[in-house]
């Protein structure tokens, strides 16, 4: 289901049919409060901007599916490789709210079908609720750290300022 409304998404922002992100003055915070026209489903979806990409292009996307947010990382850097698809090992997220301990939790592809898109991973899905409680938890800033068999580790920052008032715009997915 993940990986069509994905795709659905996507389809949707070609063709022009999504409207433009709002910012959350004084933030990095944006959000776009919208619906499906048809049913008047809540399609709304909430981004951070991560806090050392000068071109936008990492980000956390809560987006609203079936009345939840649902958790993507979108990263300018590939978070895993193709051989990683194939083989099923994909890296584990490491992230710790504002001081608090680290926490660790698994991750999912995102794409179509033997396409995966290696720069966005999200949670499985009974995970959601978990990160954005986190999310909501913190006070100033999510660390998220992308651990990546056989390479690298990468580490984002996420400012949590004006989440709140995002979160609202889009109704918390009502």
């Amino acid at each position: 289901m993940r990986k069509l409304v994905a795709v659905a998404a996507g389809v949707l922002a070609i063709l022009g049919v999504a409207s433009a992100d709002v910012y959350v003055p004084g933030t990095t915070v944006s959000y776009d409060a919208s619906r499906e026209q048809t049913t008047g489903n809540n399609t709304g979806t909430v981004f951070l901007d991560e806090v050392n990409d000068t071109l936008n292009k990492t980000y956390v996307e809560l987006s609203c599916q079936g009345g939840a947010f649902v958790f993507y990382l979108n990263a300018k850097d590939p978070l895993y490789t193709l051989a990683d698809y194939k083989a099923e090992t994909l890296p584990t997220l490491r992230y710790r709210v504002d001081a608090g301990g680290p926490r660790t939790v698994e991750t999912v592809t995102v794409g179509e079908d033997d396409k995966p898109d290696l720069n966005v991973l999200a949670v499985p899905d009974e995970f959601d609720a978990q990160m954005l409680a986190a999310f909501r938890s913190g006070q100033s800033k999510m660390v998220i750290q992308v651990l990546r068999p056989g390479l690298r580790e990468l580490t984002y920052t996420f400012p949590l300022k004006g989440l709140t008032q995002a979160i609202a715009a889009v109704k918390n997915c009502k």
